[in-house]
């Protein structure tokens, strides 16, 4: 299902490979370290007095329904995309990366400069809409049985790994990511920049779930079919307890424990050496336990 993301992005880089998803699980890794920094596409509410409107008598913008910012007043003006606002009466002023207020001073002082304004305080600047991110999130799942592609939109402050699959709604803390991403914003290496790294515009993210091996039960625990762990390690008391225990039937109590493996030959153990030593039997793809 992912084959035609090499040819269609031959140009592209991979920038990570196989970070594990447990580390993107600490929300608070994504987290702004910093106030909101603006770029190409933000959309700024701005009055400039008795040059873009007047304070009191400029226009009210209430948010749409998701955006998650206040009612502002100003005049909409675009963050372009050389990263410059372009204002009456003064040449562009360079705003991408600076926050709000560090922005404000920006026009604030292009006016002063220019001899508009004789106060630096005649200048009204605030986040009217954020600029989106647009990623692609693809959930390779053979446990079961899928492919998902899902096409989210981000705000720019929430395009980060662990942003995407929330708005993607597909999750599987053991699954590995690739992030292949246009040019080379992404610095791969570490769990800082695996859990707070931003995603670029057009960024295609792969999720590879590990396949799932089973195990399977009867006797006195019910019978049926249940998953591994893929981390492994799993013992046989633990199996036991995840197929919801053994139940005792008549007046002797369960004594003895088979194991019939798909690999090795049939063997038992009774169940008092096991509880002595509970990891002394680790159970293995395919083994079915049978408590008797």
């Amino acid at each position: 299902m992912t084959r035609w993301l090499i040819p269609c992005f031959s140009m592209w880089m991979w920038v990570q490979s196989t970070l594990p998803l447990p580390l993107l699980t600490d929300i608070s890794a994504c987290r702004a370290a910093d106030a909101y920094r603006l770029g190409a596409g933000d959309m700024l509410a701005v009055i400039v007095h008795g040059v873009v409107g007047k304070f009191g008598k400029a226009p009210v913008h209430f948010p749409k329904e998701g955006e998650d910012f206040s009612p502002v007043m100003g005049f909409p003006y675009p963050v372009l995309g050389d990263g410059h606002l372009h204002l009456p009466l003064v040449d562009p002023v360079e705003v991408s990366g600076l926050t709000v207020a560090e922005a404000q001073r920006a026009v604030s002082a292009a006016y002063v400069a220019a001899d508009v304004q004789t106060r630096p305080n005649m200048v009204a600047l605030t986040l009217m809409r954020k600029r989106h991110i647009n990623v692609t999130v693809i959930h390779n799942d053979p446990y079961r049985g899928r492919t998902s592609i899902d096409r989210v939109k981000l705000s720019a402050d929430q395009a980060t790994l662990l942003g995407a699959v929330a708005e993607a709604g597909t999750f599987d803390r053991h699954a590995s990511v690739h992030v292949l991403s246009p040019g080379s914003g992404i610095t791969a290496g570490g769990q800082a920049a695996s859990q707070a790294s931003r995603l670029s515009d057009g960024a295609v993210m792969e999720m590879r779930s590990p396949p799932r091996n089973y195990y399977f039960t009867g006797g006195l625990v019910a019978g049926g079919q249940f998953n591994l762990p893929v981390t492994g390690g799993f013992n046989a008391l633990q199996a036991i307890a995840a197929a919801g225990g053994y139940r005792q039937q008549g007046i002797l109590p369960p004594h003895q424990l088979t194991i019939l493996s798909r690999t090795g030959p049939t063997h038992s153990v009774p169940l008092a050496r096991l509880l002595a030593n509970p990891n002394g039997v680790l159970v293995q793809p395919g083994d079915t336990l049978i408590v008797r």
